[in-house]
């Protein structure tokens, strides 16, 4: 599967401060079927309270 640069960004963010991350539902099926994903959703570890911690920006959708 491409990684975008900045999923990846995203994902190793979280990685670092330990936390496992995984590439979750459409992006996960586009590249299965060889589609390019649209968006990507990142499945992590991390409590919303942390991500916001580590993240200069966030969206809190759905705290």
């Amino acid at each position: 599967m491409l990684i975008p640069q900045e999923v990846k960004r995203v994902m190793e963010a979280l990685q670092s401060n330990g936390y496992v991350t995984y590439l979750v539902g459409g992006c996960v099926r586009d590249s299965l079927i060889g589609s390019k994903p649209k968006d990507y959703d990142i499945a992590t570890s991390a409590k919303p309270e942390k991500v916001i911690g580590i993240f200069d920006k966030t969206i809190p959708t759905g705290i």
